[in-house]
């Protein structure tokens, strides 16, 4: 197999080939250990940190979920040698999705998260003069 194959379309539809390839079970190990981090993280860690640790932390481990569950269909799929699910096409989709989501994430912290801490920082001063109106 030559590395110039993935730039050739057909690579990521071919289902011919054996059921197992080279480090099934070392990526399938990975993926349950991913989702065991994502977990521990959450329910673990996240509920100590910022704001904005919590948020990228949260945001993070969802991505993780999702590739981590999808690829160890997919790799139960191409084990099963099923038709469709078996293509190297979803690890290219769950590659272009992790891409999308740091990107998102990258635009949130740079973007959102600057306007809703002065958005925040703002209502500061309102909370602390209106306080008895505000029932706090």
């Amino acid at each position: 197999m030559s590395f110039l194959n993935i730039f050739k379309l057909s690579y990521y539809f071919d289902n011919s080939i054996h059921y197992t390839f080279t480090g099934m079970w070392v990526v399938a190990v990975i993926l349950a250990l991913l989702i065991i981090a994502c977990w521990i993280i959450n329910y673990k860690f996240a509920k100590k940190w910022t704001f904005l640790k919590r948020i990228v932390a949260e945001r993070l481990t969802r991505a993780g979920y999702i590739v981590g569950w999808v690829g160890l269909a997919w790799l139960f799929f191409r084990y099963e040698s099923i038709p469709y699910f078996s293509v190297r096409m979803w690890p290219l989709l769950l590659f272009i999705y992790v891409v999308v989501e740091v990107v998102y994430l990258i635009k949130w912290v740079k973007k959102d998260y600057p306007r809703l801490k002065a958005k925040k920082k703002g209502m500061g001063d309102k909370d602390l003069y209106l306080r008895k109106f505000l029932g706090k």
